[in-house]
């Protein structure tokens, strides 16, 4: 009786055992060959021009086309983002499609930095009219910081390939949706900092919509099926929406970024 017992045990554990093994062996992984997930961040810096604004005096003057730097403004746009992006690679790993989400901040700008004493770094916003009088807002500086969520698409070509790096061809597309805009006004007087809703309601706020396409290139170091690191530049982008700011205008940008990207495949 005790060796049957002794038998049934080791028949029950030596079942146990082999239902394990064929469990493990057919445990589902996640392998789809050529896609790759990656996260990139990344600047971009924009040729910056003058709205027009009729209640701003004294924006710039020009001289056989150049700018008088005690009565110009400075102009700036520039632009930071974040990205998560999944990436397919086809024909030998020569041709790379890509898509994503992004998060992405606006920084515009209007400034006056004369440099000398005799002509202060301000310049005029217009408070009210009466009869033949004018009376204007001392403004140093507007800024407004606007936030998107967007949508990312890229393509690359690598025609230069190796075992540990790729030279590649961009072309993309940014398709950027506003969430919201921070706006601020500084005074050259700072009691007058009480008027800064004023001021700030005299501009309207920026389109929802904001869209970019470009080309551009880069280095990506690493094998195939193994993680990357990727250096790009974005030699050229067209702004397809340049009336979207409301405080400036632009036409188009420069960049670069850094991206890391592991594959799905085992």
């Amino acid at each position: 009786m005790r060796k049957n017992t002794i038998l049934i045990l080791m028949l029950f554990f030596g079942t146990c055992i082999s239902a394990q093994s064929i469990s493990t062996d057919h445990e589902p992984e996640i392998s789809v060959p050529g896609l790759y997930i990656g996260i990139e961040s990344g600047i971009k810096t924009f040729n910056t021009f003058e709205k027009e604004h009729e209640f701003i005096r004294e924006s710039a003057s020009y001289y056989y086309g150049y700018s008088y730097r005690y009565s110009a403004l400075s102009l700036m746009s520039l632009s930071y983002y974040a990205s998560i992006n999944a990436e397919y690679r086809m024909l030998d790993n020569h041709l790379w499609v890509s898509g994503g989400i992004s998060y992405s901040t606006m920084n515009a700008s209007i400034a006056k930095y004369s440099g000398s004493d005799s002509h202060p770094d301000y310049f005029y916003v217009l408070l009210n009219q009466q009869d033949n009088e004018s009376y204007y807002y001392r403004i140093s500086e507007l800024r407004f910081l606007s936030h998107y969520i967007g949508i990312p698409l890229d393509f690359n070509f690598a025609p230069i390939t190796s075992k540990y790096f790729q030279l590649y061809g961009k072309i993309g597309m940014d398709l950027n949706f506003r969430v919201n805009t921070n706006k601020r006004a500084t005074f050259y007087n700072e009691e007058m900092n009480s008027y800064e809703p004023e001021v700030l309601a005299l501009f309207e706020d920026p389109q929802n919509f904001y869209a970019l396409a470009g080309f551009g290139g880069g280095l990506q170091i690493g094998q195939k099926n193994k993680p990357n690191i990727r250096f790009e530049m974005d030699l050229l982008s067209f702004v397809l929406t340049p009336d979207a700011l409301s405080l400036v205008e632009q036409n188009v940008a420069f960049g670069g970024n850094i991206s890391f990207l592991i594959p799905l495949n085992k």
